[in-house]
């Protein structure tokens, strides 16, 4: 049934970024009119990119949802309401409980999120789909599990794991200043990989700051559409370590 599931989910992904990416052949005549209907996932776009994980210096939450469909190109201000990673992982249940669980050693009764998420059931009667004590035991159980096989095996892309390549990484967006600001889905995965020290893992650029748009725009649309994948590739190695000597 788990597989069958997962193969749903790769043709629903690949439907979704071959849909995208006809609709932006069709516009590549207009450099313009493609960059403004520009979507995630797309199959004319890099499915992925590597970055180290200490690179991610910012996180916030949009409200658009890349693995249904959303425009590359979303103005705003959603990248001026940013977290510092540092300070998640000094403040959220989350990447406290990360370190709580790999390093400190404590049980999951004991970690920042096994309490945050019995707060929730108290204020909510839930939390995503915990219900009482026994549940965020198991919540807790499920994400230790994780961390000790991204420990011992190493972090692994979707595609590896029977999922799609197209979504499903940690989201990440481009902001207006070119910094690399992890969004939505995914916070677990990166604080074991900031924990871990990992030198790079595989995101998903899902968005970059509309501000960004017209200097990528030019007449032709496949010349719009090089600019769009050299920038990525620019951004991909402004956020990887420097190679050793």
């Amino acid at each position: 049934m788990l597989a069958l599931k997962r193969r749903v989910r790769r043709f629903r992904a690949w439907r979704l970024a071959a849909g995208h990416a006809l609709g932006s052949l069709r516009r590549l005549g207009n450099g313009p009119a493609l960059l403004a209907d520009l979507r995630f996932p797309n199959l004319l776009l890099p499915p992925v990119i590597h970055v180290a994980p200490q690179r991610i210096d910012y996180i916030c939450s949009v409200s658009a949802k890349p693995a249904c469909g959303c425009p590359l190109f979303i103005g705003g201000d959603w990248d001026q309401r940013m977290l510092p990673t540092l300070v998640a992982e000094a403040e959220s249940p989350k990447f406290l409980s990360c370190r709580e669980l790999l390093v400190d050693g404590l049980a999951p009764e004991e970690t920042s999120e096994y309490r945050f998420i019995m707060a929730a059931i108290a204020r909510h009667g839930s939390y995503r789909g915990c219900v009482d004590a026994d549940d965020a035991r198991a919540h807790i159980e499920a994400r230790l599990a994780f961390y000790r096989r991204v420990a011992e095996g190493g972090y692994r892309r979707q595609s590896a794991l029977g999922e799609s390549g197209l979504i499903g990484e940690i989201e990440c967006a481009v902001d207006r200043d070119g910094q690399l600001v992890k969004i939505n889905a995914g916070n677990h995965r990166l604080a074991v990989a900031r924990l871990l020290g990992l030198p790079a893992i595989p995101v998903h650029l899902t968005m970059i700051h509309e501000s960004w748009r017209p200097g990528l725009t030019v007449s032709g649309g496949l010349a719009s559409l090089s600019r769009v994948r050299a920038f990525i590739a620019d951004i991909e190695a402004a956020h990887r370590l420097p190679a050793a000597r």
